[in-house]
């Protein structure tokens, strides 16, 4: 694989896993509403989803629909090796 898919790990992608990650260990999972609004930056809806896909493409995290508005997003295991030493549990 060449260098363009390598993955970046922008601040911006490790505040979204610091998010996800954090609401794990607060035990339940966030919903894209919640993430939105709890990121430091304005970011429209499809500019988070669109990080959503490239961090589910690196396999760092799970998203779930219920329904057809709310989707829950999950770290993966791979997202505990990156993003920090251990996983809690879910």
């Amino acid at each position: 694989m060449g260098a363009h898919f390598e993955f970046a790990h922008t601040d911006k992608q490790a505040e979204i896993m610091r998010l996800i990650l954090g609401a794990v260990d607060h035990g339940s999972l966030i919903t894209l509403k919640a993430l939105r609004e709890q990121l430091s930056y304005k970011a429209s809806k499809q500019a988070v989803l669109c990080s959503l896909k490239i961090l589910e493409g690196h396999g760092f995290l799970t998203k779930h629909h219920h329904g057809n508005r709310t989707m829950e997003i999950k770290p993966t295991a791979t997202a505990y090796t990156t993003f920090r030493s251990a996983p809690a549990k879910l």
